[in-house]
């Protein structure tokens, strides 16, 4: 099986790339422009069974711990709207684009592709450019979406494998909780270190 790996950065496969010759990677760079550009252009010329979009995010949920590993079976561009005097309305409710238009489902991209990738616990995740940093964001964001995850690439990524018709995941380590911003608290080695391992024993 022809498998393609993209990462928005190096550091977060590095250790995998070194035990996986035999796999190609793609490294993006952060955020949304650049997947879903770098993304669409490697997959016009390039054809693969199946995509796994590997990274670490944010977590909404304090049921789990600092590195935890997720499936997102289903994302959303969180931020893709208009600020209507502190309320946010999306792209949907502005009428900007139809709910259902493909690769949407009542304006969420939703992962039917069923394709084989191991044991992981889906969840639902949302895609932002800005990451969360206040407690009235996440409040507004739990509320909107429920999601276990935050992301700055998963629903480009998923965009584009369900606009080209093709099989993927999206695995995500979880490196901090999503709240008022503090470093201190954040787990990025050991997010990187349960990925990578997951990885190299998913792919060998």
């Amino acid at each position: 099986m022809k498998t393609l790996v993209v990462a928005a950065t190096e550091m977060e496969i590095v250790q995998a790339k070194e035990a996986l010759p035999n796999v190609e990677f793609l490294v993006t760079g952060v955020g949304m422009v650049n997947t879903a550009y770098k993304l669409g252009k490697h997959l016009a010329a390039n054809h693969y069974d199946f995509i796994i979009n590997a990274g670490v995010c944010g977590c909404f949920s304090r049921e789990h711990n600092l590195g935890t590993l997720f499936n997102i079976s289903v994302d959303a561009f969180a931020d893709l709207g208009a600020d209507d005097n502190g309320k946010f309305i999306d792209a949907f409710g502005l009428g900007l684009i139809d709910k259902n238009e493909k690769p949407f489902t009542d304006g969420l991209i939703i992962n039917f592709s069923h394709a084989p990738f191991g044991n992981l616990e889906e969840v639902v995740g949302i895609t932002v450019n800005t990451v969360t940093g206040n407690q009235q964001g996440v409040d507004m964001l739990l509320e909107k979406y429920k999601p276990v995850t935050e992301s700055m690439e998963g629903a480009a990524f998923a965009y584009v494998c369900e606009m080209e018709n093709a099989k993927y995941v999206q695995i995500r380590a979880a490196s901090n909780y999503v709240e008022p911003r503090n470093k201190e608290h954040w787990q990025m080695g050991l997010a990187i270190k349960n990925l990578n391992e997951y990885l190299i024993t998913l792919l060998k």
